[in-house]
């Protein structure tokens, strides 16, 4: 048989690799953790470093889903391999495809301050408002807690963080299952666009915070 086969490399020495590709949720966490300590030990542990192809950021409704459980976990680790092996510089060149334009959750599917309060506290870049801009540094502790199902603290970390940076959270306190907490910290895995995160800003922080204002600039 002439046909070549496409392989991936094995790098299960590599220390760097920490996604065992046996469970997307375990996955999802020690990705978002890695990226976390990378960023640190080069001095830049202020911003999570997981941004999107443009046009192809997860939408709320399907983020909701995941949070909610409504997905097939197995199916997502069956195209993690294929969706790797994609030249996403050709995809970029060849501009964003079709994106829905609402960014709101489908009915059902809410996402609700507790998500978006974790969010705003993962992002890639700043929020630039006219009011100024707010960068929500990370604080490690708060994937920490959400991985070991401890929702509650992990929202309290979250909610002294954006009070920090000057701006003021809707939820400071929180309580959900320890399940629901990994999937929470699992989805930070995947990069939202602005609109998602304009959608955050308006579950997350109180109107009269200074965040209540539009956004100018929109994220990487």
């Amino acid at each position: 048989d002439d046909v070549r086969r496409i392989a991936f490399a094995s790098v299960s020495n590599d220390p760097s690799v920490v996604c065992a590709g046996q469970d997307t949720v375990a996955d999802c966490i020690a990705l978002v953790r890695r990226r976390i300590v990378e960023m640190r030990a080069v001095g830049k542990g202020g911003l999570l470093p997981l941004v999107a192809v443009p046009g192809c950021a997860a939408h709320l409704r399907d983020v909701a889903a995941f949070v909610n459980g409504d997905v097939d976990d197995d199916r997502i680790l069956e195209l993690v391999g294929p969706l790797m092996a994609l030249d996403w510089a050709a995809v970029d060149r060849g501009g964003p495809p079709h994106a829905p334009d609402d960014a709101t959750p489908a009915r059902g599917l809410e996402l609700d301050a507790l998500y978006a309060s974790v969010r705003l506290c993962h992002l890639p870049a700043p929020i630039s408002m006219r009011a100024g801009t707010f960068t929500v540094r990370i604080d490690p502790e708060a994937i920490a807690r959400l991985a070991s199902g401890d929702l509650a603290a992990a929202i309290r970390v979250c909610a002294r963080r954006l009070v920090s940076s000057g701006l003021i959270p809707i939820v400071r306190e929180g309580a959900s299952s320890p399940a629901l907490a990994r999937r929470l910290a699992a989805s930070l895995a995947f990069p939202i666009d602005h609109a998602g995160v304009a959608h955050c800003v308006d579950l997350a922080l109180k109107r009269s915070s200074p965040s209540s204002l539009d956004l100018t600039r929109r994220l990487p």
